[in-house]
């Protein structure tokens, strides 16, 4: 008796887990319905549970973050909890932090020296990309960083031909300045291979940084949200640069 009550309550265990799991895997396959429909660009890569009861964090193949409720609604953006404190700003604060180090193998370049910072995730075949690439590069007494940011295989081919380049920023250049055709690019095997690699770190980096999109610059640790010259222009001159003394005005 003992040992039927036993078996029993194995199997109890197991179907009730066995649920649980057709359960989480139909909330994902509902999630990606509802999110494609809603965000066809979105494509899932991951869901995961959050310690909010009915609420997951769903991760797209590119990195980008939503907040996905079963009971019909799509979060963009944080969560606040009732002291007020930021669900992602301890996250975004120390990947703020150590946005330019390398120990991982994330792949930037720096495009010039100056005294204000400013950091661009950029996609090698956007226009809006390349816009504010030919705007900032001009700019006086900036440190320029770029991370090339990858959505396509076009994005990785031109992304990977900076990366094995000599003089990445002379090929970065090139690359934005429309200088070099997808099909023109070959590469080193190997090199090709190692560039993937980096730049789905550089991925993993934009996402730590809410860096979701084609376009994403940061001035200092603030980004900017907008990202037509004119917006950058307004944010640099608020941190007191300014463009004819070279960006000598208080920071």
């Amino acid at each position: 008796m003992f040992i039927r009550k036993f078996l029993l309550l194995i199997f109890l265990v197991f179907f009730s887990f066995s649920l649980s799991f057709a359960e989480d895997k139909e909330k994902m396959k509902q999630a990606e319905r509802d999110i494609q429909r809603l965000f066809p660009r979105f494509k899932v890569s991951s869901m995961v549970k959050l310690p909010i009861s009915e609420v997951y964090e769903v991760v797209a193949e590119d990195g980008a973050v939503i907040f996905y409720s079963p009971s019909g609604y799509v979060i963009l953006g944080d969560i606040m909890n009732l002291r007020g404190e930021s669900f992602l700003a301890k996250i975004y604060d120390e990947a703020m932090k150590r946005l330019l180090e390398v120990n991982d193998g994330r792949f930037f370049v720096k495009v010039s020296n100056g005294t204000y910072r400013v950091v661009a995730f950029l996609s090698p075949t956007n226009k809006e990309s390349k816009d504010v690439y030919s705007f900032l590069k001009q700019k006086k007494n900036l440190d320029f960083y770029v991370f090339p940011l990858v959505f396509s295989e076009d994005d990785i081919k031109l992304a990977s031909y900076i990366y094995c380049a000599k003089d990445r920023v002379s090929a970065m250049n090139e690359v934005f300045e429309g200088k070099v055709n997808v099909s023109d690019v070959k590469l080193d095997e190997a090199c090709q291979k190692k560039a993937r690699e980096v730049l789905s770190i550089n991925l993993r980096v934009a996402k730590a940084v809410m860096a979701y999109n084609e376009v994403s610059v940061f001035i200092g640790d603030k980004r900017i949200y907008g990202y037509q010259p004119l917006d950058i222009m307004k944010a640099l001159y608020f941190i007191g640069w300014r463009e004819e003394d070279g960006g000598k005005g208080k920071k």
